[in-house]
This record gives C-alpha cells, structure tokens and sequence, in this order.
C-alpha cells in the first residue's frame, strides 16, 4: 500500500466484502456461511491499513 496508494488496497478489500455479502443469502447450509465469513474476512484484512484511525482523527480534528 506504501508504494501504490490507498486506492491499490481499498479497491479490492470492498469488492471482496461486496462478494462476501451478496452470497450471504445465497448461503444453504453452514458450509456456504462459513466460505461467506472467510471471504468476509480477507477482504476486512486487506483494508485493515486502507484508513488508518491516525488519519481520520488528523482530518477530523481542528487545526492548532
């Protein structure tokens, strides 16, 4: 992400929590709601460094 931006991370992370929601209810058995959650789950892991908390406090914050 440090070379190529936070679009290069964010992109792919929302595609997979998109996929991963809209198989949810798709979802037949336990199986399918288990593949749900590990996709859910890689695609919130590669966003993890998309939007650093340190960054939405500077833009939110007033200016000293």
């Amino acid at each position: 992400m440090d070379r190529r931006g936070r679009r290069c991370a964010a992109v792919p992370a929302m595609t997979l929590l998109g996929l991963a929601h809209a198989l949810l209810p798709l979802a037949a058995d336990a199986k399918g709601l288990a593949a749900a959650a590990m996709l859910m789950g890689l695609g919130d892991g590669l966003s993890a460094g998309a939007n650093p908390p340190v960054t939405r406090i500077e833009r939110t914050a007033p200016a000293q």
